[in-house]
């Protein structure tokens, strides 16, 4: 689990066709896309708002409401007053960011590897060595 300030991002699970992520959100969490894959967020607890674009477009999260972002290259900040859960699903990329971003998190390349479960972390191993 990574803390950032008040706000959390857990990595659930990572294969080769699927990454999944649940985000705790208390403060204004932006994050930045690189805008080469899309995103699906799906809320879980609590309400808060989605802002992304150059026209600042906002959408209300609740419970069971998921938002897919088209692969942009533009940060999405999320709000919430009392707390938001989120989970977060897409697709990773395998030869950048995803195992970068996760490195640089300080997560240690063990458990980057146990992501992918008995198979596919043979695999990871290999890229993260």
């Amino acid at each position: 689990m990574v803390h950032s300030d008040n706000n959390q991002m857990e990595w659930l699970g990572m294969t080769p066709n699927f990454i999944l992520r649940k985000l705790y959100v208390r403060d204004p969490l932006e994050l930045s896309l690189n805008g080469n894959r899309f995103l699906v967020y799906t809320g879980l607890k609590g309400m808060g708002w989605l802002r992304w674009g150059l026209s600042d477009i906002s959408i209300l999260i609740q419970p069971s409401q998921s938002i897919l972002i088209p692969a942009i290259p533009e940060d999405v900040l999320f709000e919430s007053e009392n707390g938001l859960e989120l989970l977060e699903t897409s697709v990773p990329d395998l030869t950048g960011d995803t195992i970068e971003q996760m490195i640089s998190l300080g997560i240690q390349p063990e458990s980057i590897a146990g992501l992918g479960g008995e198979d596919y972390g043979k695999i990871l191993k290999e890229c993260i060595s």
